[in-house]
């Protein structure tokens, strides 16, 4: 579907039309450099002159100085719907899929060295030995590479969906400096998000804890009934948090917020119930996730099916030269040694994660530009007349 922008002209809105229409508009004189235009899923106005396909080739004729421009025709807007949103969605996410690889790569890399951090903890024998202290080692690096890599990279990803909405390319580097000016919002939205889910993880494992103490020796039914129940109330609290939480990096990015104050902003969008429910900002994040959730389980499938056939198959191969019988009960998963195929493996769903990661980032900001005006800075600004993009830092 190609991108659709609506165009204000003196309080009123015209939309929405593809940049083909523009285009024309702009030959016919009735759209001029400095009309104000937005992408459909974004309410962050700029100058037409910014779309390089409409104002990129020679200029038109424009029409005498002092006369008004021909008004443009009436076209009604269409509302914002969960389903213009997981369209949006899907065709940015493609658009910019390149960078947003390189700038979730760290967090894909921390990913994988807990993937080998759990498998060296499960090489180790009894007691605590070498591989166990490799495994605490790979663990604590990537805790930290993920806590250091995840709020830039996700503020990238931000700004860079703001980017590709309003028609802009895309590039890693400028990204993550734009990012990094955002750095003290967005590391104090994310590191309070994470102890507030520390704190409800901790309380739910004090509550089954005591409740252990108290109820196992008693009544083995009553106690699991117990913990059931303190389980479901933890996963329960867990998500609606996350769902409360999942508009902070938008908040800081296009508010200048952060800490509390964007987890409070998130938190009102979140809750936001104007309209019938499948136009809520909630609903949509939802299916956002929803359909997030089937990629990965879909691209995990495609992937580790067959490399699972391999692996197996080799087992087999090596029970035939060794005069043995191959059956599948004699397949041990235990036996499969870590070099190459446990870590070939881990090495793809490394790539998997890293390639999908930014899917739900950009729907979300697409939802948030949907319903909010950015206050600071979204996207580039555009260049004042007579001034080229080489001559300006961005």
């Amino acid at each position: 579907m190609a991108q659709q922008y609506m165009v204000r002209v003196g309080g009123r809105e015209y939309g929405p039309v593809v940049w083909e229409t523009l285009r024309d508009w702009a030959v016919e004189g009735r759209l001029l450099p400095a009309t104000e235009v937005r992408v459909v899923e974004n309410q962050n106005w700029f100058a037409a002159s910014t779309l390089e396909r409409v104002f990129g080739e020679p200029e038109p004729e424009r029409p005498a100085t002092g006369s008004v421009p021909p008004p443009l025709p009436e076209v009604e807007a269409g509302p914002v719907t969960a389903g213009s949103i997981l369209d949006a969605t899907w065709n940015h996410y493609l658009r910019g899929i390149g960078t947003f690889f390189l700038l979730m790569v760290p967090v894909g890399l921390s990913g994988l060295l807990a993937s080998f951090a759990g498998e060296f903890v499960e090489q180790g024998g009894e007691g605590f030995d070498r591989w166990d202290a490799a495994g605490c080692v790979l663990l604590v690096l990537s805790l930290a590479l993920y806590a250091v890599a995840w709020p830039i990279a996700e503020g990238g990803i931000v700004l860079g969906t703001s980017d590709l909405a309003e028609g802009r390319p895309v590039r890693a580097q400028p990204l993550l400096a734009r990012s990094l000016r955002h750095r003290r919002g967005l590391y104090s939205a994310a590191f309070l998000s994470w102890a507030i889910y520390s704190v409800w993880m901790l309380f739910g494992g004090g509550a089954i804890f005591v409740a252990t103490l108290g109820l196992r020796e008693r009544s083995g039914v009553l106690w699991l009934a117990v913990c059931a129940v303190i389980a479901l109330l933890l996963v329960w609290q867990i998500t609606r948090l996350f769902l409360r939480f999942l508009f902070r990096a938008q908040a800081t990015v296009f508010q200048g917020i952060g800490g509390a104050d964007a987890i409070r902003h998130s938190a009102e969008l979140a809750s936001e119930n104007a309209g019938p429910f499948f136009r809520r900002p909630l609903w949509a994040a939802i299916l956002i996730y929803l359909v997030w959730t089937v990629l990965m389980v879909v691209a995990s499938l495609v992937t580790v099916i067959p490399l699972t056939a391999l692996i197996f198959g080799t087992q087999l191969a090596g029970m035939q030269e060794s005069g043995q019988t191959p059956s599948l009960e004699a397949l041990d998963p235990s036996a499969i040694p870590l070099w190459p195929w446990k870590a070939l493996s881990f090495v793809v769903q490394a790539l998997i994660q890293t390639v999908l990661q930014a899917y739900p980032i950009v729907g979300c900001t697409l939802l948030y530009l949907s319903r909010r005006t950015p206050r600071s800075e979204p996207s580039i600004t555009p260049e004042p007349a007579g001034e080229s993009p080489g001559e300006r830092e961005v």
